[in-house]
This record gives C-alpha cells, structure tokens and sequence, in this order.
C-alpha cells in the first residue's frame, strides 16, 4: 500500500482519488479524506477547523490556493446565492410608506461577528460599490469585491 503523499504544487495525491458531491477525496487510515484538509496535515503538521480555497474552486487543491481559515472567513469567499440582486452582499429591502413602497439596496460585509452595513440606495450597483469600499477601509482579505478598480 503506498503512503498517501500530496504534491504541493499540482494540488494532487499519489493515490487513488475520487470527487464526491463537492470535494477530492481519497481513503486514508480506515475513513474518507478530503485533500484540501490531509494537505494542511503534510504541510503544516495540523489540520485546521476550516480550509478556505481562495480562488472558490473545490477542486483546485494546489497549496498556493488553500488557506486557513475561520467559518466567518470561508462563508465570506463563497459565490453569490439566489437572491434579487446581481452583487454579493447586497439585499434589496422594502420599505411602505403610507401607498407607496419604497425600494432601495444596502450592502453589507461581517467580520469576526461584527456587521457593517452601507448608507441606502437606490441603485444596486451604488450599493455594491459602497460595500466594496468598506472591505478596502477594513483589509478584509477573505471578502471578495463585486467591482473591479474600485479605490
């Protein structure tokens, strides 16, 4: 049997791997394990609560697109989900007043259990651009940014 050995710079093992329904896995020591994970384990000599992977590919397992991470982190790197609007981290939110109702965008980030949320607007794109901007203003390296160029 050989011993399961990661290639750092390939991302992949001298083992038989397979995919499940979203990571490489390979068998190891009586149980299935997750590449990313026994990559921390040859590395680094530990195997950390979260590995993040920078680029959001769960395939991409070389070393220089792993990092580790938090929950709070890992959840901040993932793709948008199925909402209204077209930015990550921007909501749409109602607001009636008396007949009318009151359509505007806010963005927001959370870091390490804090929320920041930007002014309201009345453009989506206003709102991902702000939102932008407060990842810059709190060197939030895990967020990703909607808008490229924005200073």
């Amino acid at each position: 049997m050989n011993t399961p050995m990661y290639n750092p710079i390939t991302g992949l093992m001298n083992v038989k791997t397979w995919k499940d329904r979203r990571y490489i896995i390979f068998w190891y020591l009586g149980k299935s394990t997750r590449v990313h994970r026994f990559a921390f384990l040859q590395e680094k000599g530990y195997i950390p609560i979260e590995v993040d992977h920078k680029d959001r590919n769960k395939s991409n397992n070389k070393w220089d697109n792993l990092r580790d991470s938090t929950r709070s982190q890992n959840c901040r790197n993932s793709s948008k989900k199925k909402r209204k609007c077209k930015f990550i981290g921007v909501v749409e939110e109602t607001h009636k007043k008396t007949h009318k109702i009151y359509t505007y965008y806010v963005g927001a980030i959370s870091i390490e259990g804090k929320r920041y949320r930007t002014y309201k607007y009345r453009c989506e794109t206003a709102a991902a651009i702000a939102r932008d901007k407060l990842i810059i203003k709190y060197n939030d390296n895990h967020s990703i940014i909607n808008i490229l160029g924005v200073q």
